[in-house]
């Protein structure tokens, strides 16, 4: 099964909720001259990114956790709902206070590097996120403490995203963390506040995020059928269409609806189409229509239903020559008002995209 389509499925499950899992990542730091006085460390994902300038790496905020608020923050400004989810399981998973002293071994999840490390500095375990089972704290990710007590807060703050992203990542499945470095570099930018939702979708996606946000919806980069499914967009901040998180809800016309398929959306940002899960009812107006799964509904800018509908295959035999070949045909009905609330209904036969 296509990793996405499972993280897909899985993901209207809270992040708390896997708070639990067996998964053995973990951040890392470059450290050069070490143990002299001029020793300097990085987050291996800011040094990547950044070369030297990592070491010199400035958030807003004068301690850990005003800064890690700010990349918090700029998660929000795009991606909301999995902002909201981190702040809430960031107190169960770690607690730098109670870091531990000893000898981090790799975990060896470190994949590609995307830069080379130079001489004088040498790679070291920053984290590692292991089974509640093990820890006495019932944390889910040890710090090391004497590598940790040296950092700055700048990337004591980097270090702490790192490990909430890839608690997400891990859950589904990614087992190295070469694309998020990047997408945790990419949280830290400068230039970040400037990006453009598309720019961000487009970087969830090459991390190996299940799920995007847009319009206060959770979105899939996977179809209903475990294809990879990326959104179109009307210009760099506006999605045109996507697909929903199979069965999550969507409430308008004053009702809730299991999404599924497709969501098309107006150049304002509003949800204009939806496709529904199940079998449902639909108040069109004075009357009600029932529209089977995987159904459509037209919505105004009041999020009211003017039209449904539904598609459904044919097959249809037609021979061009003396050869008969078989024709994929899609039927769509379309349900509709009049002026005096009377259901019209009109038949469309076009061959199957």
């Amino acid at each position: 099964m296509n990793v996405r389509h499972l993280a897909s499925l899985l993901i209207l499950v809270s992040l708390p909720a896997f708070a639990g899992q067996s998964v053995r990542n973990g951040g890392a730091a470059v450290v050069c001259h070490p143990g002299t006085r001029s020793e300097k460390i990085a987050l291996l994902d800011e040094y990547e990114a950044y070369g030297d300038k990592a070491f010199s790496l400035h958030l807003q905020g004068s301690n850990v956790d005003e800064k890690l608020s700010q990349l918090l923050n700029r998660m929000a400004r795009l991606s909301p709902q999995r902002a909201q989810a981190y702040r809430a399981v960031f107190p169960t998973l770690f607690n730098p206070t109670s870091s531990i002293d000893g000898i981090f071994p790799s975990v060896n999840d470190t994949g590609p590097l995307h830069r080379v490390i130079e001489d004088g500095c040498e790679l070291q375990q920053a984290a590692i996120q292991v089974p509640r089972s093990l820890q006495p704290s019932g944390r889910n990710v040890l710090i090391n403490a004497k590598l940790y007590a040296k950092m700055s807060e700048d990337t004591r703050a980097a270090l702490l995203m790192h490990e909430l992203i890839y608690m997400e990542l891990a859950n589904w499945g990614t087992t190295e963390s070469s694309k998020l470095r990047s997408f945790t570099a990419f949280l830290s930018s400068p230039d970040f506040d400037k990006t453009t939702a598309s720019v961000f979708i487009q970087k969830l996606y090459a991390a190996g995020f299940a799920t995007y946000e847009y319009g206060g919806l959770s979105l899939s980069f996977v179809s209903d059928t475990g294809e990879d499914q990326f959104p179109t967009f009307y210009d760099a901040d506006h999605v045109r269409s996507a697909t929903p998180v199979f069965n999550s809800d969507f409430t308008a016309a004053s009702q809730t609806f299991h999404l599924a398929g497709h969501i098309e959306f107006a150049p304002s940002g509003l949800v204009n189409q939806i496709a529904v899960a199940t079998s449902t009812k639909v108040k069109l107006n004075s009357a009600i229509v029932e529209i089977p799964d995987h159904g459509f509904v037209s919505l105004n800018e009041n999020l009211e239903a003017i039209a449904t509908g539904y598609s459904e295959p044919e097959i249809s035999n037609s021979s061009a020559s003396s050869t008969q070949e078989n024709v994929k045909m899609v039927k769509t009905t379309t349900f509709t008002e009049d002026a005096d609330g009377k259901i019209l209904t009109s038949v469309v036969t076009r061959a199957a995209d």
